[in-house]
Parts: C-alpha cells; sequence; structure tokens
C-alpha cells in the first residue's frame, strides 16, 4: 500500500523529495511503473505537467540553489538535463514526438536508478520494541 501511495505521489508531488523517502523493494517497483510501457501510443503521457520540469529548471538555477550546491559539493549545479526534460516535454505534448517520449523515459529511468544507489541512513523496523507499552525512565539521568 505504501509503494501505491509513493507511485501517485511521483506523478504529482516532487521527485527529488519523494525518492528520498523510497527504499528497498519499492525502488524496484518504481522502477517498474517509470518503464511507461503503454500498449497505446496516444494514451501515453509524461511522467509529470511540463510546468514542473520548468519549475525544477527555475529552482536549479536560483541564486539560493547555486549557492547551497556549492556549499555542499564545491560545484555550481548542472541545471541542462531539467531544461532538455522541459523541452522534451513541451515537443511532446506539441507534436507527440517519439523521441521526446523516449527521452523522458530514459531521464526519469535514470533519475530513479541515481537515487535507487543511496542507501537509508537507519534500518526500518519489522516490529515495534517489546517494552514499548512501558512508561520511559525520565527520573534516572542518563550516561551519555
Amino acid at each position: 500500500m505504501f509503494c501505491i501511495i509513493l507511485i501517485f505521489a511521483l506523478f504529482t508531488c516532487e521527485v527529488s523529495f519523494i525518492l528520498k523517502v523510497v527504499t528497498g523493494s519499492c525502488v524496484a517497483l518504481l522502477a517498474s511503473a517509470l518503464a511507461m510501457d503503454q500498449p497505446a501510443e496516444g494514451t501515453w503521457r509524461p511522467p509529470r505537467d511540463c510546468d514542473d520540469y520548468g519549475a525544477e529548471f527555475k529552482h536549479c538555477k536560483s541564486l539560493t540553489n547555486r549557492f547551497h550546491h556549492y556549499y555542499a559539493y564545491g560545484t555550481s549545479p548542472s541545471c541542462q538535463q531539467w531544461k532538455e526534460d522541459y523541452h522534451s516535454c513541451r515537443e511532446w505534448v506539441k507534436h507527440k514526438a517519439p523521441e521526446s517520449k523516449k527521452a523522458l523515459q530514459t531521464s526519469e529511468q535514470k533519475r530513479v536508478a541515481e537515487q535507487s544507489n543511496f542507501t537509508p541512513v537507519w534500518k526500518l523496523r519489522q516490529k515495534p520494541p517489546t517494552d514499548w507499552h512501558m512508561p520511559l525512565n525520565q527520573d534516572k539521568p542518563q550516561d551519555s
């Protein structure tokens, strides 16, 4: 159920945030959802609205993002892919060009594959702790 919600959110929200949340088997499910192998050519649509690609490009080249990226990584961010995706999306909407469709598919698949390389910060629990219902020891000072 969690994966289905993430797939829906992937097509409606910002991918960079959603993919940071995704772990484990959901990555494979998201990758297969992004494969976008639709049987009818006319029913396919881009995974995001074209304006979303434009907004990502605008954010990428903003002064605050450039400053943050330079501070964090020591380089200026490359915004070219967002620009190409925006133009490919517009080309698909206007002319239904198959090369635009293929460019968008490979770009989104590459983003998903890139995000799946990161390991989660902590392991997810399979079950709650055995003493979850016990009161916390707030009266005793903890040794640290």
